[in-house]
């Protein structure tokens, strides 16, 4: 009688966990047009190039423009108008590289993105290494250029210029690399409109919200890899393994993204990338040097 009752018990309780969770009330990844659209980018979809790389003010800068085969097209009405980004890296001491990459403030827009404040705490800006000498040579497989500067402990930091790549690298002949942005072309900035014409509607509606996005989308998306990995993990919070298991690939071709949304909910299911109390966009793996920390309005990766 025990055994019944104990096992009805856990009927019971299987059963709230099962009803207590609202899913409609929450959009997944098809019913998000920005998530969407980036799950479905192709790898080599990224057209941009490196431009005009220098050394400016201690930090290494760069310009992300189209190559010529998207200039050509680039006044085609399904194509929105292209203008330079502007890529920063800055270094500081204990392993410590920041990549931003925004519009080209030079330019005078109308509407600045929004930037998150109080990213470094006053007392880390001097731990800031001014970059120095910038050199270029030949990309590994002989077709492409990369500019090189040396960061610190013995890793340099490398811009590949065509088709254009971020990734750091153990200094030396044939340095092995330890992270890479964009090795897979998969980065993605939409960047600010504003409506030539009535036609033009950007309003998003689910359920009783309505988003009306008056400067058009303006999601980010992009690839980074980390090398000598067998697994990583972070981004909390998830009801997930500690080890993060992969939303693509053979067998999970229907899951949904890790989902990175500040939301108070009680109600969730166990083993689901779905965010629950807090995000925070870090995550690492077991290596002595290498984690990655995002700083931008996210729902989703």
């Amino acid at each position: 009688m025990k055994l019944n009752l104990y096992n009805f018990l856990l009927f019971l309780l299987f059963i709230n966990s099962v009803f207590s969770w609202k899913k409609d009330e929450f959009r997944n990844c098809n019913q998000t047009p920005f998530c969407k659209r980036a799950r479905s980018r192709k790898p080599g979809a990224c057209s941009l190039i490196a431009t005009d790389v220098s050394i400016f003010d201690g930090d290494l800068i760069a310009k992300l423009v189209p190559n010529d085969k998207v200039q050509e097209n680039i006044h085609n009405q399904e194509n929105p108008i292209v203008k330079p980004l502007v890529l920063t890296i800055s270094a500081y001491q204990d392993g410590v590289l920041r990549l931003k990459i925004d519009e080209d403030q030079s330019l005078s827009p109308r509407k600045k993105r929004f930037q998150v404040p109080d990213v470094i705490v006053p007392e880390f800006l001097n731990k800031k290494l001014w970059l120095q000498k910038l050199k270029t040579e030949k990309s590994e497989d002989g077709l492409g250029i990369l500019s090189v500067v040396y960061l610190s402990d013995g890793y340099e930091g490398v811009i590949r210029h065509d088709p254009f790549e971020v990734f750091a690298r153990e200094t030396g002949k044939n340095g092995k690399r330890v992270l890479s942005l964009n090795s897979n072309g998969l980065f993605d900035f939409e960047q600010l409109r504003e409506k030539k014409g009535e036609h033009e509607n950007w309003e998003e509606r689910f359920r009783s919200h309505t988003d009306t996005r008056p400067y058009g989308p303006q999601s980010i998306s992009f690839d980074v890899s980390f090398y000598d990995a067998d697994f990583v993990f972070g981004i909390p919070e998830h009801a997930t393994s500690l080890a993060l298991k992969p939303t693509r690939g053979p067998g999970v071709e229907d899951s949904e993204p890790y989902r990175l949304f500040n939301l108070d909910v009680f109600e969730y299911i166990a083993d689901s990338p779905f965010g629950l109390y807090g995000s925070i966009p870090f995550y690492d793996f077991p290596r002595e040097v290498t984690r990655e920390l995002w700083v931008f309005l996210v729902e989703c990766c």
